[in-house]
């Protein structure tokens, strides 16, 4: 890949990364991570992927409901982290309509939306509280 197209990734720095924010209690690249690894690490095929991330313990459960909270954490945290306005926001979520005729066909609404907006409220207020005492519940075996 030639740098000039690298260049143009709309990628977080890795200075973003490592710094610490108040809102999320921690470095984000530790925020993400985690959250990362419970998203992805559903295997024992795996482990070696939790292993580089420094952790020992059985593969996350997989569960529909708590990987949608997930994924709103991982879009409010990332759009708090790029800056964007509201109206930025906006746009950005409703760019998504593939995955909005899906679950408003399936559940009703585009819930993922919704739910990303509740978690962007919770930070902007900075308490990370409600959306961090979430326990990580890995597999007993």
């Amino acid at each position: 890949m030639k740098y000039f197209v690298v260049e143009q990734i709309p990628a977080l720095t890795s200075e973003l990364l490592r710094m610490n924010c108040q809102f999320l209690a921690c470095q984000p690249r530790e925020w993400l991570a985690d959250r990362a690894l419970e998203l992805c690490y559903t295997n024992h095929e795996l482990k070696s992927f939790a292993a580089d991330l420094g952790r020992d313990h059985p593969p996350f459960r997989w569960q529909p409901d708590r990987r949608v909270l997930l994924q709103a954490e991982i879009d409010a945290a990332v759009i708090h982290l790029y800056g964007l306005n509201r109206t930025q926001a906006e746009w950005l979520l409703d760019s998504f309509t593939v995955l909005q005729k899906y679950e408003e066909r399936d559940h009703g609404e585009f819930g993922q939306n919704g739910l990303c907006w509740k978690s962007m409220t919770i930070l902007h207020r900075q308490d990370m509280q409600a959306c961090l005492s979430h326990s990580f519940e890995p597999c007993s075996g």
